[in-house]
Formats: structure tokens, sequence, C-alpha cells
């Protein structure tokens, strides 16, 4: 869940021990049972302590990395196209293209799945989910500079 990332990532150590995981469960249990935090703040911290790319964390570093922007300043693909890599931030360099920089076509279906929830959510109005397409993201930040996906080491995967 991701409660459970944010107390994985912001309050314990890195380290993979049963006693570890114990104190994952209780703390989540904790937090979540007793609502010591909002679903927006969960989100909030989770999106701040992420690894965005190689070396950036946080939301403010990925928009300035990938886009040169401050996160309000981010278009709507923009910001669809860090909701996209974010499983594989690391690999971003897969899913631009090397020439235009942009995100590739092939990334249509997942744009077209967020760009859905956000219009269910009432946060676009209908007509972006034809309007709204990956080719409008393009790198322009330090990331464009970067050639070559880093790989990810399998050990350092949550």
């Amino acid at each position: 869940t991701l409660t459970m990332q944010v107390v994985r990532n912001l309050l314990l150590n890195r380290e993979k021990t049963l006693a570890r995981k114990v104190e994952e469960v209780i703390l989540t249990a904790l937090i979540e049972r007793f609502r010591l935090l909002s679903k927006e703040r969960l989100a909030e911290l989770y999106f701040n302590i992420i690894e965005w790319g190689p070396e950036v964390y946080g939301l403010t570093e990925a928009s300035r990395f990938y886009f040169a922007k401050e996160p309000h300043d981010l278009t709507i693909p923009e910001a669809i196209f860090l909701g996209v890599i974010l499983p594989s931030p690391r690999a971003y360099r897969y899913f631009v293209d090397e020439d235009t920089q942009c995100a590739l076509p092939s990334l249509a279906w997942h744009f077209r799945k967020i760009t859905t929830f956000l219009v269910l959510q009432n946060y676009l109005p209908a007509d972006s989910i034809e309007t709204i397409r990956p080719e409008r993201a393009c790198l322009t930040g330090a990331a464009q500079r970067t050639r070559q996906a880093i790989p990810v080491p399998h050990d350092t995967l949550p």
C-alpha cells in the first residue's frame, strides 16, 4: 500500500530482516487504523521521497530533471509522463524517442488510462481523453542529455 511505501522509505532502514518487516506492518497498521495521515498527505510524502530517476528524488527534482520546470508549471502530458515512468523511473530512456526527445506514441495506452481516470475524477474535461498524447511530453531538462537508461540493480527494487 501507499502507507507501507511511505513507512518503508521514510521511517525505517533498508535492511531486509523479519524484525524490520514486522515494524513496517505495525507502523502501517497504526497509521491506517488511527488515520494519523490523510490520503492526500500520504500521497504528498510518497511523491516527495521516491526516486524518479538516476539520483533524482522527489517531484520537484523530477520536474526539473525531465522538463526544467517547477511542478506547478508542468503541462498535463508532462505530468502524465512522470506518472507513466514511476514503476521504472531509471529506465525512462526506453519511453522517449531518441531524436525528438518526446514520449513514444507506444505510451498512448498508459496516457489514455491516466487521462480517463482524471476525467472521471473531474480534474480534466472529457475531450482530454482524445487530445492528450504522449508526443506532447518532450524532455527539456537534464534528462535529455542522458543518452541511455541506467540499469536498476535487482536488490534495490522495493
